[in-house]
């Protein structure tokens, strides 16, 4: 829902957002070790968000909460680890 409001709001203002450089990820903290279909809370996450989340028409890139990436000048981690 998000992304949808990001795009539309690019589309009023008459912004240009890049979907393939904008990145998704996130974090799934109070989840068993392994789902019912045997997958760990990392790969639920993956199969819930890679190439599912779309701005602009373009899917955003699906990063692990364990990568680092970019925010304001200063390099985090969603796990913060």
């Amino acid at each position: 829902m998000q992304a949808n409001k990001l795009t539309l709001y690019s589309n009023w203002a008459g912004l240009i957002i890049s979907g393939s450089n904008t990145k998704v990820t996130g974090s799934l903290n109070v989840s068993p070790s392994k789902d019912q279909n045997g997958l760990t809370p990392s790969e639920t996450l993956e199969h819930q968000l890679k190439n599912k989340i779309l701005v602009h028409n373009q899917a955003a890139k699906y990063i692990t909460p364990s990568s680092p990436f970019p925010y304001l000048g200063v390099t985090l981690t969603m796990d913060l680890n």
